[in-house]
């Protein structure tokens, strides 16, 4: 029996291992129903505007997640429509009705942002309004004290005066107005419910744990809401595909200040001008030029694929790392592009050229061989090497740039770590108890509120009407061309928290930037010899990189092989630096 379940746990385990894992895909998926805000971030960053580049998210089905926020706003937009419809039809028929719920709804919110301000004070924040509940019960109270002052006034007004202060129905018609009345406030409750009830449903039904499926078919609902999308989706689809292939190259077009777009937080940054001389040449004679022995030349490309021949073997390295993670380490040609700069260059038209038509831009063999040894300003090239690791939720990349001439070496590394998803974004493991209760709760409330926020919901519903009938942004200037085709942020970091889980995470991240730099640095150092090379100051630089740390918030040593501000870091329970 032992022996069984010896050989249970031991198969259990190889395909936990090998069974790749979709988590970040289901989590965000989730998270778009029951985060409005994330749905709309989605689908004004990727969809909205369908000549904007899509950037990298590896460990995401962009298509699964923007689908599904697409339908967010359907759905979202639809129950504000038919509850403005429906309110309306209630003032039809019982004005009076709708003006005193609009006043008291008004009042509410004026009680509230009173109190609101009292939690300030000028002081601080008041101890005894710091918790909400404490600020909805005053809010109520006050709002309970206007209320009865307001209608005393003109009950004891009417009443000096001699008249009724309430007169029954005096026909038949103003019954069926009554009755008509109830049955659209009911109505409008029940919309109000399943505003609050369907995005926890939709949620726990298709992406709870154990039951999401990246194989099956996507919603029928989502592909529905997501139909005007169905050109921008197909373009996502073909580019994940695109991806999906080995040494793919990436032509990232960013906008704003971060070009590393899809890496992540930037944790550790190095940089290193390092004098070349012949080995053959001790250092006391390199000092003085004219006894210095010509230096053997090599183009940049020459040691960047040296450095990737040399990293690519430690996929074969099972006990380097937990869970043999370099096994899956990835090596992919990036070139940073802003469209504001590619208008400033005629070199950059055909690059321009692909944008405007709504397509991806693309480099052949030919010029990525070109860019690795000769990078323009405006198109800067960087190798990347990346891994993932926890159910593909962390991942850290590492970037080289390498410059050369005859007697100089620069060498520059961007070390980025990009965290699991926001717990904010995986509350569909963690569903509230009584969820019924507390979604009519919800609704009552809202309800009780609904007068006031007719402006909120007929804009919601026009940006809707607006956004699924434009064609796509023009440009005349480089910053409206910036805006047009730069992407900001990937999905996956927008769905980023800021910490990282555990300690494990942390000295995973370390552990891996560390093992990408030293082995570039050892590759560097190995190649120079095979070729006859000495590099001025090249241990001491490796010293002082190998000494420094990036977790537990502490900042990168960098000396004079850096600069100020040139490392952040993600911890636990810590900030993320997004240099």
């Amino acid at each position: 029996m032992d022996e069984q379940t010896g050989y249970a746990s031991e198969s259990v385990a190889e395909a936990a291992m090998s069974t790749p894992t979709d988590e970040p895909t289901r989590f965000l998926a989730a998270a778009v129903h029951l985060d409005d805000a994330l749905a709309d971030a989605l689908v004004e960053e990727y969809l909205a505007e369908p000549k904007r580049a899509v950037p990298p998210s590896p460990g995401v089905d962009a298509v699964t997640v923007l689908r599904e926020a697409a339908a967010v706003q359907w759905r979202r937009r639809t129950i504000n429509l038919v509850l403005v419809a429906t309110l309306v039809l209630t003032t039809v028929f019982s004005p009076i009705l709708v003006l005193v719920w609009l006043i008291a709804g008004l009042t509410w919110r004026l009680c509230a942002a009173i109190v609101a301000r009292l939690a300030q004070g000028r002081g601080g924040s008041n101890w005894f309004l710091a918790d909400p509940r404490r600020q909805w019960w005053v809010t109520a109270l006050m709002w309970s004290a206007l209320t009865v002052l307001s209608a005393s006034l003109p009950s004891l007004a009417m009443e000096s005066m001699g008249e009724p202060i309430l007169t029954t129905p005096d026909s038949a018609l103003s019954t069926v107005f009554m009755l008509i009345t109830l049955a659209l406030v009911t109505a409008m409750l029940c919309l109000l419910i399943a505003r609050h009830y369907l995005p926890w449903q939709v949620a726990t039904t298709w992406y709870s744990y154990g039951r999401y499926q990246p194989d099956s078919p996507p919603r029928e609902a989502a592909v529905t809401a997501s139909a005007p999308y169905a050109d921008r989706l197909h373009r996502i689809t073909q580019d994940q595909l695109r991806r999906a292939q080995d040494s793919s190259g990436e032509v990232v077009v960013y906008r704003g200040h971060k070009p590393f777009v899809g890496a992540g937080a930037r944790v550790r940054s190095w940089s290193s001008a390092l004098e070349l001389y012949a080995s053959s040449v001790t250092t006391e004679s390199a000092e003085e030029p004219r006894a210095a022995a010509p230096v053997p030349s090599f183009e940049p490309r020459e040691l960047q694929e040296f450095v990737t021949a040399d990293l690519t073997t430690l996929r074969r390295a099972p006990t380097l790392t937990p869970g043999w993670r370099f096994a899956d380490l990835g090596v992919t040609s990036w070139a940073l592009l802003s469209p504001a700069d590619l208008l400033h260059n005629p070199s950059g038209r055909a690059l321009l050229g692909r944008l405007d038509a709504g397509s991806e831009p693309e480099l052949n063999a030919e010029d990525w061989a070109a860019l690795s040894n000769e990078s323009p300003e405006w198109l800067r090239y960087y190798r990347c090497f990346r891994l993932e690791g926890w159910a593909r939720q962390l991942a850290v990349s590492g970037f080289l740039h390498v410059g050369c001439e005859e007697r100089m070496l620069v060498l520059e590394w961007h070390g980025f770590v990009l965290a699991p998803i926001a717990p904010e974004f995986r509350r569909v493991d963690a569903p509230p108890s009584m969820l019924e209760l507390r979604t009519l709760w919800a609704a009552a409330g809202d309800l009780a509120l609904l007068p006031t926020s007719v402006p909120g919901r007929v804009a919601d519903v026009i940006r809707g009407l607006w956004a699924r009938r434009r064609t796509g942004g023009t440009w005349t200037t480089p910053d409206q061309a910036e805006q047009v085709f730069g992407a900001a942020a990937s999905i996956r970091e927008l769905g980023a928290g800021g910490e990282l889980a555990n300690l494990f995470q942390e000295t995973d991240c370390d552990r891996y930037l560390k093992i990408l730099e030293q082995r570039t640095l050892d590759s560097v150092h190995r190649f120079l010899m095979e070729k006859g090379i000495a590099a001025k100051g090249f241990s001491d630089m490796v010293k002082q990189i190998n000494n420094s740390t990036v977790i537990n918030n502490s900042n990168v040593i960098a000396g004079n092989i850096g600069g100020m501000s040139n490392s952040g870091s993600v911890g636990a329970g810590g900030s993320t630096s997004t240099n």
